[in-house]
C-alpha cells in the first residue's frame, strides 16, 4: 500500500471515529433519559424504531454500572488518538500504531457483534446502536486497509504492539477517557434528574389541584391487578392504538407496572381519534384506530386484551384488517369468533361507550391517564407514576 493510500484510509478512520464519538454521546444521553424518565432525548429513536432506544437502558445497557455507550466512547477516543499517531507515522508501515488500530477496531467490531446478539435476545433494536455497529465495521475495514496485513498475521502483531509506546498511549487514553466520560455521565445524570424532579413536583401539584374524576362506570373494561398486595389504586389509561405517543405511554407504564411493588388496578379505555367511531373528533387523524379498537374489544371478549394490545402498539402503523387478524392468529385466538366479533354492531357500540367515558373525563386528546381520579395528560413516565402514587399511597412497600 502506498503512503497516499494509507493516508486516505487513516483519514477515513479519523472521520468515522468522530461520527462514532457523536453517536456514543447521543446514546449516553439516551441512557440518562431512560434512567431519569426525562422522556425527551429519546424521541428521535422512537421516530426511527417502534421500540425506540429502550434496549440501551435494559439489562445489557451497562457493565458494572457504567453505560455501554460510555465504554464505547472511551474506546473511540483511544482509536482517534492512535489514528493521529498513525497519521504522523504513515510512512512507516511497521509502526506499532497501525497494529494497535487494527486491534482496537477489531475488538470494537467483536463487541458490536455481541451487543447486536444481545439486542436479539431482548427482542428490540436501537437505530443508533445499529449505526454504531455499521461504524465499527467500517472503522475495522479502514484500519485493516491501513495495516495492510493478512488477518491471521495482523492478529499476531496486536499484543506485541500494545506493549510499545503507541499501545501504552492507547491504553492510557482509554482509561482516562473512561473516567472522564463516566464523570460527565454522572454529572449530566444528576442535573437532568434534578430537572425532572422539579417538573414532576409541578405537574403533580397541578394534577392534585384539579377536581378528581371518580364517577366513571368502568364495568366490562379490560382490567388487571399489578404490583403487590393491598388495597389497589385505580389507574385508567385512555389510548388510541394508532397514536405513537400512546405507544410510548404504554411502554413506560408497562415497565413501571412490571417493577413496582405498589398495589395497582389498571383499566384501559379506548379513545380512537377517528370520526367514524368518535363523534368528538373531526376527520380521521388515525384512520385505522377505530377498527383497531374493535379488534382490542374482540381480544378482550376472549380474555386476551393485554397481550393483544401489546402487539397492536408495537405493530404501529400496520393496523389494517389483515394485520389485526394476523395478530389475533399469532396469539392463538379463536379466529371464527374473533372475525365475527370485528363486524358485530355490538362491538362498535362498546367503543362508543368507551368514547363517552372519555367525554365524561373531559379528555382533549390521547394519551391521558387517571391516577386515583387525578388527570395527567401526555406520556406519563415512571417518575410521574411514582410521584403521584407516593402522594396517594405514601412510601412504596418493600418488594
Amino acid at each position: 500500500m502506498s503512503t497516499g493510500q494509507r493516508s486516505l484510509a487513516l483519514a477515513a478512520l479519523l472521520f468515522l471515529g468522530l461520527v462514532s464519538l457523536a453517536d456514543a454521546a447521543y446514546l449516553t444521553l439516551v441512557h440518562v433519559d431512560l434512567v431519569t424518565g426525562a422522556g425527551g432525548i429519546g424521541r428521535i429513536c422512537h421516530a426511527l424504531s417502534k421500540t425506540g432506544c429502550e434496549v440501551t437502558g435494559g439489562r445489557f445497557g451497562d457493565l458494572f454500572g457504567v453505560p455501554v455507550a460510555v465504554i464505547g466512547g472511551a474506546g473511540v477516543l483511544a482509536v482517534l488518538v492512535t489514528t493521529i499517531v498513525a497519521l504522523v507515522r504513515r510512512r512507516d508501515p511497521d509502526h506499532a500504531s497501525h497494529a494497535v488500530l487494527f486491534g482496537l477496531t477489531g475488538a470494537a467490531l467483536l463487541a458490536s457483534l455481541l451487543m447486536g446478539a444481545l439486542s436479539l435476545v431482548e427482542g428490540a433494536y436501537c437505530p443508533f446502536c445499529v449505526i454504531w455497529y455499521l461504524l465499527s465495521a467500517a472503522s475495522f475495514a479502514a484500519a485493516a486497509a491501513s495495516f495492510d496485513r493478512p488477518l491471521a498475521e495482523g492478529v499476531g502483531h496486536v499484543l506485541p504492539a500494545l506493549r510499545r509506546p503507541a499501545g501504552v498511549i492507547a491504553i492510557v487514553t482509554f482509561a482516562v477517557g473512561l473516567g472522564l466520560f463516566q464523570l460527565g455521565y454522572t454529572k449530566v445524570l444528576g442535573t437532568i434528574g434534578a430537572m425532572v424532579d422539579v417538573q414532576v413536583r409541578e405537574e403533580i401539584e397541578a394534577a392534585l389541584a384539579r377536581p378528581r374524576i371518580t364517577d366513571l362506570d368502568l364495568t366490562g373494561q379490560p382490567r388487571r391487578r399489578v404490583g403487590g398486595p393491598g388495597e389497589p389504586t385505580l389507574i385508567v389509561e385512555f389510548g388510541d392504538f394508532e397514536c405513537p405517543y400512546c405507544r410510548q405511554l404504554w411502554d413506560h407504564s408497562e415497565r413501571y407496572f412490571a417493577a413496582t411493588s405498589r398495589p395497582l388496578e389498571v383499566v384501559f379505555v379506548n379513545y380512537p381519534l377517528d370520526a367514524s367511531c368518535n363523534a368528538n373528533t373531526d376527520g380521521a387523524l388515525h384512520p385505522q384506530a377505530c377498527f383497531a379498537a374493535y379488534a382490542g374489544e374482540c381480544a378482550q371478549a376472549q380474555g386476551r386484551f393485554w397481550e393483544y394490545a401489546e402487539r397492536l402498539f408495537h405493530n404501529q402503523p400496520d393496523l389494517g384488517r389483515a394485520d389485526l387478524i394476523q395478530a389475533a392468529a399469532d396469539l392463538g385466538l379463536d379466529m371464527p369468533s374473533f372475525e365475527r366479533c370485528l363486524d358485530d354492531p355490538a362491538t362498535a357500540a362498546a367503543i362508543v361507550t368507551d368514547v363517552n367515558l372519555g367525554t365524561k373525563s373531559r379528555i382533549r386528546g390521547t394519551p391521558m391517564v387517571l391516577i386515583d381520579g387525578y388527570k395527567l395528560a401526555g406520556v406519563v413516565r415512571a417518575p410521574f407514576f411514582e410521584g403521584m402514587l407516593s402522594r396517594i399511597q405514601g412510601p412504596a412497600p418493600s418488594p
